[in-house]
């Protein structure tokens, strides 16, 4: 398609889009118009979306790894800026290899059911330090805006000490790369499921003087949550007002017991 031709430096891909079931590229052009007082640049934004005949697999056979990567060099997308992804769930080592073809993402969208974002960005890869030796550094060198679009924070009733396990999985990542260099500056949180404000303090008070801006819609969406097999198909989030997305039984079986004692600390259970 000429529109994103290999080798033609005006075409490039400005954002790639990638689900177990397609793949999509956007390029931006930089269009000027004359109006009454003076001209004005905007930008034009066209894209291409490709259909798989069958769902994409990257956590399975090296195969199917070295054939998409193949497939995906044929791309301008070596200066792509911002990256999306959904319903894919590849092995770790296809992060470090993709984003070595993009190197200068700037901003990473997790829509719906994706990776924890903190095993994305806890990815790293091997290069050639000073010495001579091989070294391991952080993907993605440049990101600063990661977005959580209607993703889920839980999947399934977690033991007391892992109601927040998402968000400090990924605020300790985030605090990592920053000691290494890699500064985050912003967090975007829209239209998330299973989560309510308790992630969002945990996540600010974690990152407080970071640097970062953390954005929340103020939305709650809630799934009951069931003892799912396959998470890949969990039916679909609704904007109930109960807490019966979350099943109390599972981490506290003395409920009964403290629903009798008034001095108990609802703080405590993230979840009441």
């Amino acid at each position: 398609n000429q529109s994103i031709s290999e080798g033609d430096e005006r075409q490039t891909v400005h954002e790639l889009y990638l689900s177990n079931s397609s793949i999509a590229f956007w390029k931006r052009t930089s269009v000027t118009r004359d109006s009454s007082a003076s001209q004005q640049q905007e930008w034009k934004t066209t894209g291409l979306e490709i259909c798989f005949f069958r769902f994409l697999e990257l956590g399975g056979l090296a195969q199917d790894v070295d054939e998409f990567f193949d497939f995906l060099a044929h791309f301008p997308i070596h200066d792509a800026r911002a990256f999306r992804t959904s319903d894919l769930f590849p092995c770790s080592k296809v992060w470090p290899a993709m984003f070595s073809l993009m190197p200068h993402i700037e901003q990473i969208t997790l829509d719906g059911l994706s990776p924890g974002p903190a095993r994305i960005l806890n990815s790293k890869r091997p290069v050639a330090g000073s010495s001579g030796f091989l070294q391991q550094e952080y993907i993605l060198p440049k990101l600063e805006e990661l977005i959580l679009y209607e993703t889920w924070f839980r999947f399934r009733p977690p033991h007391p000490s892992a109601k927040f396990l998402c968000v400090r999985e990924l605020c300790t990542v985030i605090l990592e790369r920053q000691m290494a260099g890699l500064v985050l500056k912003r967090i975007v949180v829209t239209n998330c499921v299973n989560m309510d404000e308790r992630d969002i303090s945990l996540m600010r008070s974690m990152l407080q003087g970071s640097g970062i801006d953390i954005c929340w819609d103020e939305r709650t969406y809630r799934e009951r949550i069931e003892q799912m097999e396959d998470v890949e198909n969990p039916p679909e989030p609704d904007n109930s007002d109960d807490d019966s997305w979350f099943d109390r039984s599972e981490c506290d079986s003395d409920s009964d017991e403290d629903s009798e004692d008034d001095d108990t600390d609802d703080d405590d259970d993230p979840y009441p």
